[in-house]
């Protein structure tokens, strides 16, 4: 947890002004959080997004 807490102050606070409302905050959250699961490599998972890494499980498990 301590390592996504990181993340999030690096990189996901640039997302927004300060002082904006919570609207904006909850529609810079949103967009956050689709980069971190489906854009932004994880070093744990061989740079793949988790969403990439998840379907490469499921496909593996289906074959």
């Amino acid at each position: 947890m301590e390592r996504a807490n990181g993340t999030d102050r690096y990189e996901f606070y640039g997302f927004f002004e300060v002082g904006a409302t919570i609207a904006e905050v909850r529609q810079a959250a949103k967009k956050w959080q689709y980069i971190y699961n489906h854009v932004r490599p994880h070093q744990a998972l061989n740079l793949v997004p988790p969403a990439k890494y998840l379907a490469s499980l499921n496909h593996k498990r289906a074959a």
